[in-house]
């Protein structure tokens, strides 16, 4: 029997995934949550881990699901998390900018609930990582630091709202479950590669820009657009986690030294050999015209998710830098893998263009 065994929920997904793929070289069971409609596609997982180069680690899956008691498990799996169980990371979850609140407080927040209340009787559990965001900030404007919480903020959506209570949740557990807590700002794709399961975030930008409707954007000031690539982000997820002062902090994931976003918006146009944009408006006036369906349908950008290109919101870093000081890892700078994103965008993301006649 190896000497750490891992649950792990949200293993199926993108940034799990690369999580998991940082302790297959280690000696430890790795138990995936699956549920059941999911059986076949964990099993390829699983199998796909397994002839990795230098895989030591034993990986297995126990059909459940986070929004049922006890993880919805059997009793013979909870048996063996309660003798076994030392380790666990909790990403399961709902992300949508457009996210009902229902389903938002079914996975995100009731979700969390069963999962700790599990987690809280396994006696052999020396660790938790759990996965929250930096959007949990919600509509606060200036610094939001690591130690920072609940300070007074509204949310701009369920998603930004769920995930607040989900976190509010583990840090109710925090004397009976030592838990590392990760905040990652929003996860681009693969630094080299580019990587990235669906459009979002910026690449709503993308869209406006593939289909050359960015003569007139809205005007973000000293908007910060807070990114990071994936290949970062579970890389030193992973290293902070093993850290043995890393329990009980709270580590924002991502640039330090984040763009602006109207630099970053240039920066793309010029990559890619398009024009900038020549007209910026009130971001009040753009958040208007995006809440017209055939507007934000033509444009390509999700309403939900124009608020953060002028919303001032900065991000401290100061755990994050201390814990990753001696590993190698850093965040690269965006204009070191902007051409990837670009690339990976056209190549494999990109909708259809919009016939001409439609417009």
């Amino acid at each position: 029997m190896a000497e750490r065994t891992m649950l792990f929920t949200g293993g199926n997904g993108f940034i799990g995934k690369r999580i998991l793929a940082n302790f297959l070289e280690k000696d430890m069971r790795i138990i995936l949550l699956t549920q059941e409609k999911f059986i076949e596609e964990t099993e390829i997982l699983i199998s796909d881990f397994g002839n990795f180069p230098g895989c030591r680690a034993e990986l297995a899956y126990a059909v459940g699901d986070i929004t049922a008691p006890g993880l919805g498990l059997s009793a013979a799996d909870i048996d063996d998390l309660k003798l076994n169980c030392t380790d666990a990371f909790h990403l399961a979850a709902a992300y949508n900018l457009g996210l009902k609140k229902s389903v938002g407080d079914l996975i995100n927040v009731q979700g969390t609930r069963n999962t700790m209340e599990l987690l809280a009787g396994l006696p052999n559990l020396r660790r938790l990582g759990y996965m929250s965001t930096t959007s949990i900030s919600g509509t606060h404007k200036g610094l939001f630091s690591e130690n920072d919480f609940d300070a007074g903020q509204k949310f701009k959506n369920h998603y930004e709202s769920t995930k607040f209570e989900a976190e509010r949740i583990v840090r109710e557990y925090a004397d009976r479950i030592p838990t590392v807590i990760f905040r990652p700002t929003i996860v681009v794709g693969d630094s080299h590669s580019g990587e990235i399961e669906k459009i979002d975030g910026p690449y709503y930008g993308f869209v406006m820009i593939s289909r050359n409707l960015h003569i007139a954007i809205q005007k973000s000031g000293q908007t910060k657009c807070h990114i990071a690539p994936v290949d970062f982000v579970t890389d030193a997820i992973a290293a902070i986690y093993e850290k043995p002062d890393a329990a009980g902090k709270v580590f924002h994931v991502g640039d330090p030294q984040p763009m602006l976003y109207d630099e970053f918006f240039d920066l793309v146009c010029e990559r890619w050999g398009k024009f900038k944009p020549l007209l910026k408006l009130p971001p009040k006036l753009m958040g208007k015209l995006l809440e017209v369906p055939v507007i934000e349908k033509t444009f390509g950008v999700l309403k939900e998710s124009f608020p953060y290109t002028h919303l001032p919101v900065e991000y401290g870093f100061d755990n994050m830098l201390a814990a990753l000081e001696g590993t190698g890892l850093r965040c690269p700078t965006v204009p070191e893998y902007v051409d990837a994103m670009i690339d990976y965008y056209k190549n494999h993301l990109k909708p259809a263009a919009l016939k001409k006649h439609r417009w």
